[in-house]
């Protein structure tokens, strides 16, 4: 099995193709690599309202606006079309560490949770990057602290 300088993913046998942040692989699969720059912020549950006699639903403000934000730096990598297969999503969230934490801690272990934070990415680049996000079938993510700045690093592997 051959490598390429991608960190810890295995080329099986492709010739590597850089092209700015975003890496393509020749052959069979190719990857979507960009940073988001922002306080990443879970996916909040909808809230619910009566208006009447009808319950009407909302999605939490803070969540609409990641959710935007996240789309409209996704949009730079779009590929020329959906992608329609089997994707593998990496997310590495980095959030701000207060100064009173000792530098030997590396991992954010508080809220909030690293489920619901990739479930605003997910949803947010279907339709963007995506048809939808039921065909992410591995999903690797984890929180770091970061002393500069925060966000979050989306890399997406797939099969052309």
């Amino acid at each position: 099995m051959l490598f390429c300088s991608l960190g810890d993913y295995p080329s099986y046998g492709y010739k590597c193709n850089f092209r700015g942040l975003g890496i393509v692989l020749k052959g069979e699969m190719s990857i979507i690599k960009f940073t988001i720059v922002g306080k990443p912020v879970a996916k909040g549950r909808p809230r619910f309202y009566r208006r009447g006699s009808f319950v009407q639903t909302y999605t939490p403000k803070e969540t609409v606006s990641w959710e935007n934000w996240v789309k409209l730096e996704a949009v730079k990598y779009r590929p020329s079309d959906l992608i329609e297969g089997p994707i593998r999503m990496n997310l590495e969230f980095m959030l701000l560490r207060p100064k009173s934490l000792p530098k030997k801690v590396i991992f954010h272990i508080k809220k909030p949770d690293v489920d619901n934070l990739s479930k605003s990415i997910k949803d947010a680049l279907e339709g963007i990057i995506y048809k939808n996000d039921s065909q992410v079938y591995q999903l690797v993510c984890r929180k770091v602290y970061s002393v500069t700045e925060c966000g979050v690093s989306v890399e997406i592997i797939y099969d052309l």
